[in-house]
């Protein structure tokens, strides 16, 4: 008897599946899922971004290590193929032994654009800053809406904040060295730069969520340092994860 009820179960099973294969359309949700009805979203969007910064031509190259940037993106789409985003994140950076051990560097003039007193051990002022701004992209080519290829835009802030000098370091500047050196190295400084590039973005998980690889070419400059020194040219390859309302 029990094993009856099942094969009559399982007949009565196939016969429903058989009808509704029968009644479904071609592009019908039932077959292609819920991505079939449903595009790629296309409105407010936020993102976080991590990547390498690697500085390339100018002081910029001479002075700073591979960091790290990292950022959020809030922004929207004006379209289907433009973005517009505001952009804010930071940049942590270790410096070369031609800024640390200045007898390793032929070209010392990048002293006098990236001041600093002797008791700090060569730190430089730009090794870490806060960076916000505006940027877009357009999306030029899409492969089947989940991949996309776009070039992007950014123009950025930068903010060096004040340097964490020890009270013990301090007193040593102020006997050793000049006023004007304590007031550099206690003073915000304001600089600025901005950024062409390239990436790819893919929609993984239904039509909100996606990832990207970016590569952008920066120019940095801090005009408000003494010296009005030119940070100059640098890469940054990135990866980020974005949520589209």
């Amino acid at each position: 008897m029990f094993k009856r009820s099942i094969l009559t179960v399982l007949v009565c099973a196939t016969l429903l599946g058989s009808q509704m294969a029968l009644a479904a359309k071609p592009g019908d949700p039932l077959e292609l899922g819920d991505q079939a009805k449903n595009e790629i979203a296309d409105g407010f969007f936020v993102d976080a971004e991590i990547g390498l910064l690697t500085f390339l031509l100018l002081d910029g190259a001479k002075i700073y290590r591979p960091g790290l940037l990292v950022s959020m993106r809030f922004g929207g789409y004006l379209g289907k193929n433009f973005t517009l985003y505001g952009k804010i994140g930071g940049t942590v950076t270790g410096n070369t032994n031609c800024y640390s051990a200045p007898s390793q560097c032929p070209d010392r003039t990048f002293r006098t654009k990236f001041p600093t007193a002797n008791t700090l051990r060569g730190v430089p002022r730009q090794g870490v800053s806060i960076i916000a701004g505006l940027g877009s992209r357009w999306y030029f080519l899409k492969l089947e809406e989940r991949v996309r290829f776009f070039l992007s835009l950014e123009l950025l802030a930068q903010l060096i904040p004040p340097d964490s000098i020890p009270d013990d370091r301090l007193q040593r500047i102020k006997t050793q060295g000049s006023l004007e050196e304590i007031k550099i190295h206690q003073q915000f400084v304001f600089g600025g730069g901005g950024g062409l590039g390239v990436g790819m973005e893919y929609f993984f998980l239904l039509k909100h969520f996606s990832v990207g690889l970016n590569a952008m070419f920066y120019f940095f400059a801090t005009p408000f340092m003494p010296g009005n020194s030119l940070l100059g040219g640098s890469l940054l390859v990135s990866f980020d994860i974005k949520y589209t309302f």
